[in-house]
């Protein structure tokens, strides 16, 4: 099949990286990511083009929309529109796959919307569309309205609703109280997560990284980092403090998105115990070979530590 798969990031990039684990499992078929988030420095599969959409991101508030090329919010709207027509048109996909819309998003609709209604009626290349959702949904200020739109978008336009968890464990109804009025098909995954690559002795990993066997490694992070400091703060103030601080070996990622003059602050704390980096390609083996991880508990970080 031909696939398109639609995420867009604006603060983190937990979104991102799982839907791209998710991209990574459809090896036998062409798929094309389109993203309109900021750049994440991770390789794609071979089998996997992406569409960079103008970028568009979130205020740490979760307000209001920027952009990053000094064009304005309303001529990058448009621009993502035609960018995502135009696609469809040359593509002609058999199944699109949007990533949190309409159960998140919403600041998104303006460009979604269209795209769906002529799939609909036939001015796109007709296809299924799927919903590809987390276990836990944040909730709105006006809820009530919010999973109306919601249930209404899915039932209009969508064929089938993903969700990415076990029902043993949580189940969506626990975050959406309308499950009973989608009308389309609901199905369980399973939690997505990243293997470790390459899986191997976690002695033997932080022997080559000059981590010792008396010593205790943690790992500290903070997902993009945009809104990580406080954590990445307490925690590296913290460290000197600790009466077996000789016997630790503390290893914290900033994420790509930390300002620079957070990492700054973090970077004058750097020591033989206490190494800095922004971001990790082999991210799980580290947690792998972690004796203890400090987090903020996003979906990424829990599912590679389970």
């Amino acid at each position: 099949m031909k696939i398109i798969i639609y995420c867009q990031h604006v603060l983190g990039v937990g979104h991102f990286f799982r839907t791209l684990e998710i991209c990574r499992a459809l090896d036998q078929h062409q798929v094309v990511l389109v993203s309109g988030g900021p750049e994440t420095p991770a390789p794609l599969p071979p089998h996997v083009r992406r569409l960079q959409l103008p970028e568009l991101a979130m205020d740490h508030a979760f307000q209001n929309l920027h952009t990053t090329d000094g064009q304005s919010v309303t001529q990058t709207r448009a621009s993502r529109r035609a960018m995502l027509e135009h696609l469809f048109r040359e593509e002609k996909p058999d199944l699109l796959l949007i990533e949190l819309y309409p159960l998140g998003r919403k600041a998104f609709r303006d460009e979604l919307d269209p795209v769906l209604a002529q799939i609909r009626d036939g001015r796109l290349p007709s296809c299924r569309v799927v919903c590809s959702v987390r276990d836990i949904l944040v909730e709105k200020e006006n809820q009530d309205r919010h999973e109306k739109r919601a249930v209404d978008t899915l039932n209009r336009w969508f064929d089938a609703l993903l969700i990415h968890a076990d029902p043993s464990v949580i189940r969506l109804e626990a975050t959406f109280d309308r499950m009973d009025d989608i009308r389309i098909p609901a199905a369980y995954t399973g939690f997505v997560a990243s293997p470790v690559r390459p899986a191997g002795n976690r002695t033997a990993w932080k022997a080559a990284r000059d981590i010792t066997s008396e010593q205790r490694l943690i790992v500290v992070s903070a997902g993009g980092g945009a809104v990580g400091f406080p954590l990445l703060d307490a925690v590296t103030r913290a460290l000197p403090h600790l009466p077996d601080e000789r016997s630790i070996r503390m290893q914290v990622f900033t994420g790509p998105f930390m300002p620079a003059e957070n990492i700054a602050q973090l970077n004058r704390r750097c020591s033989a115990r206490l190494w800095i980096d922004r971001f990790a390609s082999d991210f799980p083996a580290w947690l792998q070979a972690a004796d203890l991880s400090i987090s903020m508990a996003g979906y990424n970080t829990c599912m590679n530590i389970l």
